[in-house]
């Protein structure tokens, strides 16, 4: 058996294969068709495999982005599809994929990965249920409450992807995305494992943001699989968004960031409740990580203060300290301590520094979920 190793171009049929059986049902391309971009020729060596007699028979996947969160660029890989043959399980073949499949993050400037999934194998290697979001459902009455004849949704065309990209970046924390990926993206058409429908927001002619929405397994509800734009006109366009789909509830899941639009939607009756982040997350480069976040820290301490905090790694141990404290945790504590986590305690002084910086905002997949 060869392994583990990066795929070779000549056994993507092979893997497409396996991932077909372990998630798609069998169903022959249909992992392929619902994540072009993550298994497209242009990702190739981030997919780690084992392969016997010319057959790939385990896989750990990864796609490297350049992310922002509030308003510092930050290197993460999504993590997703990663499975084995039945016959071959037990074998111990997935950690040594995910033992390949991080070495090679860390070498490329990963700081951390973003897991879609909470098996074992992840929390071994000490990820972490973390995030700070909130998820909940808007009624077609509740939306119609904010409606508003000068707003419009109607379909999205490719000529409005620079407004689209312009409006996600705008967003405290998200995926960035060239031009090329935004085309990408609006000609897939899928997201989550379902087929997806773009809508622009406009009012008296002017571009005020996007919707992808999808269908779920309840009938007559939807879900926002993704948004971005100006929180009143996207909280006034639910309605007609309901409406053309012939809607009676829509689910969404809101980012801290989405304070505005939550208020708005939580005044009409609608109910959000805390949650984690969709899946684990693994840090890989604790130190680099918060080098990377030192421009938010000082922008909200100033730089004298923020420049005294202090973040190490001592063995398995990551240390974060203010003037205050020191805190030496595991990995995953380490994660939760960063990133938070719904109805959790930071370990943090609350009249610290510390305190003061974290939780960061959490990354929501949207569209590049994997």
């Amino acid at each position: 058996m060869e392994g583990p190793r990066a795929l070779r171009r000549d056994e993507v049929d092979s893997l497409a294969e396996l991932v077909d059986t372990v998630f798609g049902g069998g169903r022959s391309g249909s992992m392929f068709r619902w994540f072009p971009q993550y298994f497209g020729e242009e990702n190739v060596e981030n997919h780690f495999v084992f392969v016997d007699g010319g057959r790939v028979v385990s896989h750990f996947g990864m796609m490297p982005h350049w992310t922002s969160i509030a308003g510092c660029r930050v290197r993460v890989a999504c993590v997703g599809a990663v499975g084995t043959y039945e016959a071959y399980r037990g074998r111990g073949l997935a950690t040594r994929l995910m033992d390949a499949a991080c070495e090679k993050a860390i070498a490329d400037g990963v700081d951390f990965l973003l897991i879609s999934g909470g098996r074992g194998l992840y929390l071994r290697a000490g990820a972490a249920v973390v995030g700070c979001d909130h998820t909940g459902a808007v009624s077609r009455e509740s939306a119609d409450r904010l409606r508003s004849d000068s707003l419009l949704v109607d379909k999205l065309t490719e000529q409005d992807l620079p407004a689209c990209k312009a409006a996600h970046e705008a967003r405290p924390a998200h995926f960035v995305r060239d031009l090329e990926e935004w085309a990408g993206l609006y000609c897939a058409r899928t997201a989550q494992c379902r087929d997806v429908r773009f809508s622009a927001v406009r009012e008296k002619g002017c571009f005020r943001g996007y919707l992808v929405v999808s269908d779920t397994d309840h009938e007559g509800v939807g879900r926002l699989v993704e948004f971005a734009g100006e929180s009143n006109a996207i909280a006034r366009a639910l309605g007609s968004l309901m409406e053309r789909a012939r809607w009676h509830g829509l689910e969404l899941r809101l980012q801290t960031g989405d304070r505005d639009l939550k208020s708005r939607l939580e005044k009409t009756g609608a109910e959000f409740r805390p949650t984690a982040h969709t899946g684990t997350l693994l840090l890989l480069r604790f130190t680099p990580l918060m080098q990377r976040l030192r421009p938010d820290f000082r922008a909200q301490l100033g730089a004298d203060r923020a420049d005294r905090l202090s973040f190490d790694q001592r063995g398995d141990l990551l240390v974060l300290a203010d003037d205050l404290q020191t805190v030496a945790v595991d990995r995953a504590q380490a994660a939760q301590a960063v990133f938070g986590r719904p109805e959790a305690p930071a370990p943090f002084s609350p009249d610290g520094a510390l305190a003061a910086v974290f939780p960061i905002p959490t990354l929501c997949y949207g569209m590049s979920y994997v």
